[in-house]
């Protein structure tokens, strides 16, 4: 365990597999916070964000009602209210 780390996508800085399905769980202490930063990033574009995408959880499963952040494309950025 650290303070800090790194993680990327397979391949990386190649372009991803098709059909890849990458899930990282972070988890802290109670009290502290996580601050993720997205120094490079290239997601493929579609009209109906079909395919590729980023998507931070809160909590220890992937639900879409826990979803904090939603990242479709560069131009495409949902980040949902904190309750």
């Amino acid at each position: 365990t650290s303070s800090s780390g790194r993680f990327t996508s397979p391949n990386y800085p190649l372009a991803y597999p098709n059909s890849a399905n990458c899930t990282w769980y972070i988890s802290v202490p109670t009290g502290y916070v996580i601050q993720l930063t997205f120094s490079d990033m290239s997601i493929e574009s579609h009209f109906t964000c079909a395919y590729d995408k980023v998507v931070v959880y809160d909590g220890p499963s992937a639900q879409s009602t826990d979803a904090l952040a939603r990242m479709y494309s560069w131009t495409h950025l949902k980040v949902d209210p904190l309750l």
